[in-house]
């Protein structure tokens, strides 16, 4: 099972000079069929180390909300890092007024197992931010 993130925003700053071992952006997006939920006009594949977009913090019940790793869930290590590569490119884009949104889903779920998230990053940790399966995210980081 594999899954795919795609990212929108309204900057056209060039989002591959973020691309590090662990995080990569292209605009090489497959035929997503939440492409359509995305709100803004720059639309990025969002990769991983693995090529595809698993190599993040994932959680498959979101009512478990954001949260610091836990032993209880074993992660990669490098999955938690990708994750905080992500979640700073999304502060940066956001101190310097630009709107992002995502979109995490999973190739084998339905069109109707899809979800809309508002998240505050002012009220988060980098390493408590985690994906949902199925979830549009919009971002703000107001205080």
């Amino acid at each position: 099972m594999c899954n795919e993130l795609i990212l929108s925003t309204d900057t056209d700053l060039d989002m591959t000079g973020f691309n590090t071992t662990l995080l990569v952006f292209s605009k090489d997006l497959s035929e997503s069929p939440f492409i359509d939920k995305l709100q803004f006009d720059q639309k990025w594949y969002v990769g991983s180390r693995q090529g595809c977009s698993c190599g993040f913090r994932h959680m498959t019940n979101p009512d478990l909300g954001f949260g610091p790793p836990e032993d209880w869930n074993p992660e990669e290590p490098e999955d938690i890092l990708a994750t905080i590569e992500f979640v700073k490119v999304v502060r940066l884009l956001l101190s310097r007024g630009h709107s992002v949104d995502c979109v995490d889903y999973w190739f084998t779920s339905p069109i109707s197992e899809y979800h809309s998230l508002n998240v505050n990053l002012a009220s988060l940790v980098d390493q408590d931010f985690r994906f949902f399966e199925n979830y549009h995210f919009t971002f703000s980081d107001q205080a």
